[in-house]
């Protein structure tokens, strides 16, 4: 216990220290944030035994499984603020942008780094296929945690940023199943997989097809997650006005972030991502609370808590995850994945032009909001880790991993730059 509260302490300061540096020099903590957990890898083998963060997490060593536990809470939290912060009614009016620049910002890198790793590096299909799936997902988590800090949320610009993100999602969802059925065959840790565990015919159903009849339940499972949804607006308002009758804010707080994390875990059991679930909840909890003052006040005390305490660990253990010696063997495959990540998201944006009624100058902006990686992609990687070995023997799906890693640090830290400075050359970019 004491180990932990050290490091516990000692994670909270550097990262604390190092983004109020960088909000002193007008930069989002959020590349402090990541640059801290950078930093503290470096001096990973001095907090824990096994040497690196990673080697830490495959041995289970209880801090580091602690230390990712709370990155994977932290980002819950973020996107159940961004749900309770976003626009409905401007989101509402850009539908159609949304769709068409998610779809398009996701299959022009995807397409991109397929075809850059089979015919280029001449990998084989399943690599290229993980591969370019972490090319097309984009991390809502850090590009809303972005669009906070210049409080540009509710804008029509960061409303489409954050629409587009959820596309991503559904897409991450989809790809890290085929992933998952191709590595371990069944999960049994959905409602799909469960219906096939007790069904006799679909368990024979998915025998005869290896597999891939669970990819074949999942619109299926987010139809029922969405109908279920649908309900939530209904019940919650009524929790929600229950709990206002005890006059404490410490009841209604505690309300919210219950529900909250509840929706993320329902999310979860239909196979989708808790961050998607996360800010659905956000989303219900914003229509459920009918007083905007109470709603702000709600709002400024989950920031307070979620921003300061556990969000930090979500950026902390995307920076833990870095390591620098793969630089140095892999440098052209990374010079290659990067380029094809940022500019199949900036292509991809700007191509789906004839589809909105929004100009170049916001699309690029898009296309750079869209450019995060860090969240997902870190998650595929993980679990596609054993198939890698599989395919391609350790060493080389060792570096594989790392560039993926790499790929999503990288992306992440220089993405708020570029945002930064469209925003401050243009201020009515965002309207």
């Amino acid at each position: 216990m004491n180990g932990f509260l050290i490091v516990f302490t000692l994670f909270l300061t550097v990262s604390f220290l190092i983004s109020e540096v960088f909000y002193k020099l007008r930069y989002p903590r959020v590349i402090g944030l990541i640059l801290a957990g950078i930093l503290l890898g470096f001096f990973s083998g001095l907090i824990f035994p096994e040497g690196s963060f990673m080697s830490a997490l495959e041995k289970e060593n209880p801090i580091a499984l602690v230390i990712k536990g709370l990155g994977d809470v932290g980002a819950i939290f973020l996107l159940l603020i961004v749900g309770l912060e976003i626009d409905l009614n401007k989101l509402k009016t850009v539908s159609r942008d949304v769709f068409a620049i998610g779809i398009f910002a996701s299959l022009t890198p995807f397409i991109a780094g397929f075809l850059l790793m089979r015919l280029i590096f001449q990998v084989t299909m399943t690599v290229s296929f993980i591969v370019a799936a972490c090319l097309a997902i984009s991390a809502e988590a850090t590009t809303s945690m972005m669009l906070l800090e210049e409080g540009k949320l509710k804008s029509r610009v960061g409303g489409i940023m954050l629409g587009a993100g959820a596309i991503d999602d559904v897409l991450a969802v989809i790809f890290l199943s085929a992933i998952i059925v191709l590595t371990h065959g069944v999960d049994p840790s959905n409602i799909g997989a469960f219906a096939v565990h007790i069904v006799p015919s679909l368990q024979v159903l998915n025998e005869s097809s290896n597999g891939l009849f669970l990819l074949l339940l999942l619109p299926a499972e987010f139809f029922i997650f969405l109908i279920l949804c649908r309900l939530l607006f209904n019940i919650v308002p009524q929790v929600v006005e229950y709990s206002k009758q005890e006059r404490s804010e410490i009841a209604e707080f505690m309300t919210v972030v219950i529900i909250g994390l509840s929706i993320a875990i329902i999310s979860q059991f239909f196979g989708l991502e808790t961050i998607l679930g996360a800010l659905i909840a956000g989303i219900i909890m914003q229509t459920s609370v009918k007083d905007t003052k109470e709603e702000e006040r709600i709002i400024n005390t989950l920031k307070i808590v979620s921003l300061s305490l556990i969000v930090p660990f979500f950026f902390i253990s995307i920076g833990l995850y870095f390591d620098p010696t793969s630089l140095f063997r892999t440098y052209a495959l990374i010079l290659s994945v990067l380029v094809i990540s940022i500019l199949g998201k900036l292509v991809g944006s700007l191509v789906s032009k004839p589809f909105t009624d929004l100009s170049y100058r916001q699309l690029y902006l898009i296309g750079w909001g869209l450019n995060s990686r860090g969240a997902i992609e870190i998650v595929i990687a993980s679990v596609a880790l054993p198939l890698l070995i599989e395919e391609m023997g350790v060493k080389y799906a060792t570096d594989i991993f790392s560039v993926i890693i790499t790929m999503a640090i990288v992306t992440t830290f220089i993405f708020p730059f570029f945002m930064r400075r469209e925003i401050g050359k243009y201020p009515k970019i965002m309207d």
